[in-house]
């Protein structure tokens, strides 16, 4: 591994990521931010990044995910935990529920 140069080269930082979430249902697909669709293709290129990055400077790197089969599956090289959050982003107030969210960790 060679030791990286430049005005940062002493800075030891962190990295996190929320990509747009897996699909909890085949209703909820909010996939994008600005207007690109973020596929799986995207999110397996991001973990395959953030492994590299960890590995080559130690940084430690954090990502966020909804808790599904598929996000556990994908981001399965990370330590995940689980929390349950309340969405606020339904268009149907009463349909705001708590839902399991993964936070994964490179450490």
């Amino acid at each position: 591994m060679r030791p990286p140069r430049g005005w940062f080269a002493a800075l030891r930082c962190g990295i996190y990521c929320d990509p747009p979430y897996l699909p909890l249902s085949d209703t909820s697909a909010f996939t994008q931010y600005d207007g690109q669709v973020f596929t799986l293709a995207h999110h397996q290129r991001l973990v395959t990044r953030l492994q590299e990055i960890h590995q080559q400077t130690g940084s430690p790197v954090v990502i966020s995910s909804g808790d599904t089969a598929l996000s556990r599956q994908l981001y399965g090289a990370f330590n995940l935990s689980a929390q349950n959050v309340n969405r606020s982003v339904s268009a149907d107030g009463r349909a705001r529920v708590a839902v399991s969210e993964l936070t994964g960790t490179l450490y």
